[in-house]
């Protein structure tokens, strides 16, 4: 990954520190391109791939500073990302499942998508009931058994 992007922004290992003789999952955070990444907290492989659209009013700590600005193409067509996610929803060539709490997901051979989304903030402190794509993320199959990679984590310095 590194080889490839570089290293990131930051990376994140949560709030709440491990149990003794574990460590948690890293998120590997490139602002500039919108995306996470996450570690599996054993392999230390990527496990998945998050594309960020809610950089103006984040819903995390780990959320990059800017929005993903790439394309996403499922089957052949790319999706609708920005805006309503209904629209996504609508035009995907594949259907979504659930909705339930402003999440969707297709799975297929071991990969996941799912799509978040949530309404945008009102002056009036409530949320909008139309609900814009706030994220992307894409995992693909993963032994969480496997033998661990050897990790080069950035320094926090």
């Amino acid at each position: 990954m590194y080889d490839l992007l570089g290293p990131p922004d930051r990376v994140d290992s949560g709030t709440l520190p491990a149990p003794v003789g574990h460590r948690n999952g890293l998120r590997h955070i490139y602002d500039a391109l919108g995306i996470t990444m996450n570690e599996h907290h054993y392999t230390y492989r990527i496990t998945c791939v998050d594309c960020w659209f809610s950089s103006s009013d984040p819903e995390y700590d780990f959320t990059p500073k800017c929005d993903f600005a790439g394309h996403i193409v499922v089957d052949g067509k790319e999706l609708s990302l920005r805006g309503d996610v209904r629209g996504l929803l609508a035009d995907a060539p594949v259907e979504f499942e659930g909705g339930f709490g402003g999440r969707w997901h297709y799975a297929f051979d071991g990969f996941c998508i799912f799509v978040s989304s949530r309404g945008r903030l009102l002056p009036s402190g409530r949320r909008s009931k139309v609900r814009n794509v706030t994220s992307v993320s894409i995992s693909w199959p993963h032994d969480p058994w496997q033998k661990p990679e050897i990790s080069v984590t950035p320094s926090s310095g």
